[in-house]
Protein backbone atom coordinates (compact mmCIF):
# COMPACT_ATOMS: atom_id res chain seq x y z
CA UNK A 1 0.00 0.00 0.00
CA UNK A 2 1.55 3.23 -0.72
CA UNK A 3 2.49 5.68 2.35
CA UNK A 4 1.77 8.98 3.21
CA UNK A 5 4.91 10.89 3.93
CA UNK A 6 5.14 14.44 5.90
CA UNK A 7 8.30 15.89 4.97
CA UNK A 8 9.48 18.81 6.97
CA UNK A 9 11.50 22.02 5.44
CA UNK A 10 13.63 23.71 7.80
CA UNK A 11 16.00 27.01 7.75
CA UNK A 12 19.47 25.65 6.69
CA UNK A 13 22.08 25.42 9.31
CA UNK A 14 25.09 27.77 9.15
CA UNK A 15 27.58 24.75 8.44
CA UNK A 16 26.39 24.49 5.20
CA UNK A 17 29.01 24.68 2.77
CA UNK A 18 27.20 24.83 -0.34
CA UNK A 19 24.89 28.37 -1.32
CA UNK A 20 21.00 27.42 -1.04
CA UNK A 21 18.20 29.19 -1.07
CA UNK A 22 16.89 29.80 3.28
CA UNK A 23 12.60 29.09 3.02
CA UNK A 24 10.28 28.89 5.97
CA UNK A 25 9.44 25.94 7.68
CA UNK A 26 6.31 24.00 6.36
CA UNK A 27 5.03 20.58 5.93
CA UNK A 28 4.55 19.11 2.61
CA UNK A 29 2.15 15.33 2.42
CA UNK A 30 4.06 13.26 -0.71
CA UNK A 31 2.14 9.80 -1.58
CA UNK A 32 5.33 6.91 -2.03
CA UNK A 33 4.35 3.96 -3.25
CA UNK A 34 5.54 0.90 -1.68
CA UNK A 35 6.70 2.79 2.01
CA UNK A 36 9.12 5.27 2.75
CA UNK A 37 12.14 6.37 0.77
CA UNK A 38 15.36 4.41 0.39
CA UNK A 39 18.94 5.63 -0.06
CA UNK A 40 19.98 5.37 -3.64
CA UNK A 41 23.02 3.67 -3.84
CA UNK A 42 25.63 5.54 -6.13
CA UNK A 43 28.02 4.99 -9.15
CA UNK A 44 31.14 3.04 -8.07
CA UNK A 45 33.98 4.93 -7.33
CA UNK A 46 37.91 4.40 -7.86
CA UNK A 47 39.86 6.59 -5.77
CA UNK A 48 42.94 7.98 -7.25
CA UNK A 49 43.87 10.48 -4.97
CA UNK A 50 43.30 11.15 -1.17
CA UNK A 51 40.46 13.45 -1.80
CA UNK A 52 38.87 10.80 -4.02
CA UNK A 53 39.60 8.10 -1.16
CA UNK A 54 37.72 10.28 1.58
CA UNK A 55 34.82 10.54 -1.05
CA UNK A 56 34.89 7.18 -0.85
CA UNK A 57 35.12 6.09 2.25
CA UNK A 58 32.45 8.49 2.90
CA UNK A 59 30.35 6.43 0.49
CA UNK A 60 30.67 3.50 2.05
CA UNK A 61 30.12 3.98 5.65
CA UNK A 62 27.10 6.19 4.61
CA UNK A 63 25.89 3.52 2.54
CA UNK A 64 26.57 1.14 5.38
CA UNK A 65 24.82 3.09 7.73
CA UNK A 66 21.62 2.63 5.03
CA UNK A 67 21.27 7.00 4.98
CA UNK A 68 20.90 8.93 1.82
CA UNK A 69 22.88 12.04 1.22
CA UNK A 70 19.45 13.91 2.46
CA UNK A 71 19.55 11.63 6.00
CA UNK A 72 22.84 12.28 6.42
CA UNK A 73 22.90 15.37 5.52
CA UNK A 74 20.14 16.15 8.06
CA UNK A 75 21.75 14.80 10.76
CA UNK A 76 25.20 16.42 10.45
CA UNK A 77 24.08 19.88 8.89
CA UNK A 78 25.07 19.88 5.72
CA UNK A 79 23.46 19.61 1.98
CA UNK A 80 23.29 16.53 0.29
CA UNK A 81 24.25 18.00 -3.03
CA UNK A 82 27.71 19.06 -0.50
CA UNK A 83 27.56 14.89 0.49
CA UNK A 84 27.43 14.45 -3.11
CA UNK A 85 30.09 16.32 -4.33
CA UNK A 86 32.72 15.51 -1.76
CA UNK A 87 32.35 11.53 -2.20
CA UNK A 88 32.98 12.36 -5.60
CA UNK A 89 35.80 13.78 -5.35
CA UNK A 90 34.70 17.22 -6.62
CA UNK A 91 34.86 19.16 -3.39
CA UNK A 92 37.23 19.34 -0.64
CA UNK A 93 36.16 18.75 2.54
CA UNK A 94 36.94 21.19 5.84
CA UNK A 95 38.57 19.82 8.74
CA UNK A 96 35.05 20.96 10.40
CA UNK A 97 33.06 18.36 7.90
CA UNK A 98 35.95 15.92 8.49
CA UNK A 99 35.22 16.43 12.78
CA UNK A 100 31.12 15.70 11.97
CA UNK A 101 31.75 12.77 9.85
CA UNK A 102 34.62 11.19 12.55
CA UNK A 103 31.77 12.15 15.55
CA UNK A 104 28.71 11.09 13.65
CA UNK A 105 30.48 7.48 12.43
CA UNK A 106 32.68 7.12 15.14
CA UNK A 107 35.88 6.74 12.74
CA UNK A 108 38.63 7.38 15.65
CA UNK A 109 39.68 10.70 13.51
CA UNK A 110 40.01 9.08 10.14
CA UNK A 111 38.56 11.50 7.93
CA UNK A 112 40.47 14.57 9.97
CA UNK A 113 43.87 12.40 9.28
CA UNK A 114 43.18 12.30 5.31
CA UNK A 115 42.37 16.04 5.54
CA UNK A 116 45.35 16.49 7.27
CA UNK A 117 47.50 14.59 4.94
CA UNK A 118 45.73 16.31 1.96
CA UNK A 119 47.19 19.49 3.51
CA UNK A 120 50.49 18.42 3.69
CA UNK A 121 50.42 16.77 -0.32
CA UNK A 122 49.92 20.73 -1.46
CA UNK A 123 52.90 21.98 0.66
CA UNK A 124 55.16 19.05 -0.75
CA UNK A 125 56.99 20.48 -3.70
CA UNK A 126 55.67 19.55 -7.20
CA UNK A 127 57.30 16.49 -9.65
CA UNK A 128 56.63 15.84 -12.79
CA UNK A 129 53.81 13.15 -13.27
CA UNK A 130 54.72 9.50 -13.46
CA UNK A 131 58.32 10.47 -11.66
CA UNK A 132 57.66 8.52 -8.49
CA UNK A 133 57.03 5.73 -10.84
CA UNK A 134 60.19 5.72 -12.99
CA UNK A 135 62.63 6.79 -9.49
CA UNK A 136 61.19 3.47 -8.24
CA UNK A 137 61.92 1.91 -11.18
CA UNK A 138 64.85 3.48 -11.07
CA UNK A 139 66.80 2.14 -7.97
CA UNK A 140 65.94 -1.78 -9.46
CA UNK A 141 67.72 -1.06 -12.85
CA UNK A 142 70.89 -3.17 -13.71
CA UNK A 143 71.82 -0.56 -16.37
CA UNK A 144 70.80 2.73 -17.56
CA UNK A 145 71.13 4.49 -20.97
CA UNK A 146 70.97 8.41 -20.56
CA UNK A 147 70.80 11.09 -23.08
CA UNK A 148 70.58 14.22 -22.09
CA UNK A 149 70.04 17.28 -24.94
CA UNK A 150 69.74 20.30 -22.39
CA UNK A 151 71.25 19.65 -18.58
CA UNK A 152 73.68 17.57 -17.22
CA UNK A 153 71.98 14.68 -15.79
CA UNK A 154 70.51 14.23 -12.30
CA UNK A 155 72.45 11.04 -11.47
CA UNK A 156 75.77 13.02 -12.23
CA UNK A 157 75.21 16.64 -10.49
CA UNK A 158 76.57 18.14 -8.41
CA UNK A 159 74.36 19.54 -5.15
CA UNK A 160 75.17 23.19 -5.93
CA UNK A 161 74.55 22.48 -10.08
CA UNK A 162 71.28 20.41 -9.05
CA UNK A 163 70.23 23.83 -6.90
CA UNK A 164 71.03 26.00 -9.80
CA UNK A 165 68.62 23.65 -11.67
CA UNK A 166 66.07 23.41 -9.42
CA UNK A 167 65.95 27.51 -8.29
CA UNK A 168 65.10 28.15 -12.65
CA UNK A 169 61.55 26.21 -12.22
CA UNK A 170 60.87 25.94 -8.34
CA UNK A 171 60.37 28.57 -5.66
CA UNK A 172 63.50 28.73 -3.23
CA UNK A 173 61.49 27.46 -0.24
CA UNK A 174 60.80 24.38 -2.65
CA UNK A 175 64.63 23.15 -3.23
CA UNK A 176 65.70 21.99 -0.40
CA UNK A 177 63.35 18.68 -0.18
CA UNK A 178 63.93 18.28 -3.72
CA UNK A 179 67.74 18.53 -3.62
CA UNK A 180 68.03 15.94 -0.82
CA UNK A 181 65.69 13.39 -2.81
CA UNK A 182 67.99 13.94 -6.01
CA UNK A 183 71.47 13.19 -3.83
CA UNK A 184 69.28 10.64 -2.47
CA UNK A 185 68.74 8.82 -5.86
CA UNK A 186 72.52 9.17 -6.57
CA UNK A 187 73.42 6.55 -3.98
CA UNK A 188 72.75 3.49 -6.55
CA UNK A 189 75.99 4.51 -7.87
CA UNK A 190 78.07 3.82 -4.24
CA UNK A 191 76.15 0.37 -4.28
CA UNK A 192 78.77 -2.60 -4.24
CA UNK A 193 77.33 -3.71 -7.16
CA UNK A 194 75.75 -0.53 -8.63
CA UNK A 195 73.88 -0.02 -12.36
CA UNK A 196 76.08 0.17 -15.57
CA UNK A 197 75.57 3.55 -16.65
CA UNK A 198 76.02 4.77 -20.68
CA UNK A 199 75.58 8.99 -20.54
CA UNK A 200 75.48 10.43 -24.00
CA UNK A 201 75.45 14.28 -23.73
CA UNK A 202 74.81 17.09 -25.79
CA UNK A 203 78.00 19.28 -25.81
CA UNK A 204 75.47 22.51 -25.21
CA UNK A 205 74.18 20.60 -21.95
CA UNK A 206 78.44 21.30 -20.57
CA UNK A 207 78.21 25.00 -22.08
CA UNK A 208 75.18 26.16 -20.54
CA UNK A 209 76.26 27.87 -17.33
CA UNK A 210 73.99 27.07 -14.17
CA UNK A 211 74.66 29.18 -11.11
CA UNK A 212 78.03 30.68 -11.66
CA UNK A 213 81.58 30.34 -13.10
CA UNK A 214 82.65 27.68 -10.01
CA UNK A 215 79.28 25.87 -9.92
CA UNK A 216 79.60 24.94 -13.19
CA UNK A 217 83.74 24.14 -13.40
CA UNK A 218 83.21 22.15 -9.69
CA UNK A 219 80.54 20.13 -12.20
CA UNK A 220 82.44 19.57 -15.29
CA UNK A 221 85.26 18.03 -12.54
CA UNK A 222 82.98 15.85 -10.65
CA UNK A 223 82.01 14.60 -14.61
CA UNK A 224 85.44 13.11 -15.35
CA UNK A 225 86.28 11.75 -11.79
CA UNK A 226 82.74 10.03 -12.02
CA UNK A 227 83.63 9.14 -15.79
CA UNK A 228 86.13 6.99 -14.83
CA UNK A 229 84.29 4.48 -12.71
CA UNK A 230 84.71 1.10 -14.59
CA UNK A 231 80.47 0.92 -14.69
CA UNK A 232 80.49 4.24 -16.58
CA UNK A 233 80.96 5.14 -19.91
CA UNK A 234 80.76 8.95 -20.68
CA UNK A 235 80.53 10.36 -24.59
CA UNK A 236 79.52 14.20 -26.13
CA UNK A 237 77.94 15.12 -29.08
CA UNK A 238 80.18 17.38 -30.51
CA UNK A 239 78.66 20.83 -31.22
CA UNK A 240 79.34 20.88 -34.92
CA UNK A 241 77.19 18.03 -35.28
CA UNK A 242 74.53 19.77 -36.34
CA UNK A 243 71.17 17.95 -36.90
CA UNK A 244 70.93 14.26 -35.40
CA UNK A 245 68.50 11.94 -33.51
CA UNK A 246 68.86 13.57 -29.98
CA UNK A 247 67.61 16.82 -31.22
CA UNK A 248 64.06 14.96 -30.44
CA UNK A 249 64.94 15.33 -26.62
CA UNK A 250 66.45 13.83 -23.78
CA UNK A 251 65.21 10.21 -22.56
CA UNK A 252 66.39 7.50 -19.96
CA UNK A 253 66.56 3.76 -20.83
CA UNK A 254 65.99 1.31 -17.86
CA UNK A 255 67.80 -2.36 -17.91
CA UNK A 256 66.81 -5.22 -16.00
CA UNK A 257 67.83 -8.36 -15.79
CA UNK A 258 64.50 -10.03 -14.32
CA UNK A 259 61.88 -7.84 -16.30
CA UNK A 260 61.50 -6.02 -19.66
CA UNK A 261 63.09 -2.68 -20.10
CA UNK A 262 61.33 0.77 -19.65
CA UNK A 263 62.40 4.04 -20.93
CA UNK A 264 61.48 7.78 -19.34
CA UNK A 265 60.88 11.10 -21.08
CA UNK A 266 59.89 14.64 -19.34
CA UNK A 267 58.75 17.50 -21.51
CA UNK A 268 57.50 20.77 -19.77
CA UNK A 269 57.09 19.30 -16.71
CA UNK A 270 55.32 16.07 -17.62
CA UNK A 271 57.03 12.87 -17.02
CA UNK A 272 56.43 9.96 -19.27
CA UNK A 273 57.12 5.72 -18.27
CA UNK A 274 57.25 4.02 -21.44
CA UNK A 275 57.07 0.08 -20.96
CA UNK A 276 55.39 -1.70 -23.95
CA UNK A 277 58.46 -3.60 -25.54
CA UNK A 278 57.67 -2.34 -29.00
CA UNK A 279 58.14 1.25 -28.26
CA UNK A 280 61.34 1.21 -25.65
CA UNK A 281 63.00 -0.95 -28.32
CA UNK A 282 62.76 1.94 -30.51
CA UNK A 283 64.29 4.50 -27.84
CA UNK A 284 67.26 1.24 -28.26
CA UNK A 285 67.60 2.28 -31.69
CA UNK A 286 67.54 5.93 -31.05
CA UNK A 287 69.94 5.92 -27.77
CA UNK A 288 72.51 3.64 -30.17
CA UNK A 289 71.78 6.67 -33.65
CA UNK A 290 72.73 9.09 -31.18
CA UNK A 291 75.95 7.42 -29.80
CA UNK A 292 76.61 6.87 -33.45
CA UNK A 293 77.26 10.83 -33.35
CA UNK A 294 79.73 11.36 -30.09
CA UNK A 295 83.40 11.42 -29.83
CA UNK A 296 84.95 8.48 -27.90
CA UNK A 297 85.39 8.13 -24.61
CA UNK A 298 88.89 9.41 -24.79
CA UNK A 299 87.96 12.76 -26.99
CA UNK A 300 84.61 13.19 -25.32
CA UNK A 301 86.41 13.43 -21.74
CA UNK A 302 89.24 15.47 -23.19
CA UNK A 303 86.40 18.28 -24.38
CA UNK A 304 84.94 18.58 -20.94
CA UNK A 305 88.11 19.45 -19.96
CA UNK A 306 88.98 22.12 -22.03
CA UNK A 307 85.44 23.30 -21.61
CA UNK A 308 85.76 23.25 -17.66
CA UNK A 309 89.63 25.08 -18.18
CA UNK A 310 87.93 27.84 -20.29
CA UNK A 311 85.79 28.70 -17.88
Amino acid sequence: MPSRVTLSYKPISSRHQAPVARVKERSVAVIIPGGPPMPRHGRQLHPHSLLTYFGAELRRLREAADLSMAQLGEAIGYTPQWIGAVELGNEKPSPEFAEDLDTYFKTEGMFVRLVEAHERELKRPKVPPNFPRFAELEQKASSMHIFEALLITGLLQTEDYARAVFLTVQQPEDVEPLLAARMERQSILERQKPPRLLVTVDEHALRTVLGDIEVMRNQLEHMIKVAHRPNVMLQVVPEKTGGYAGSCGSFTILGFGNRPNAAYIEAAGVGQVIEESSNVANFHIGYDLIRGQALPVEQSLLLIKSIMESL
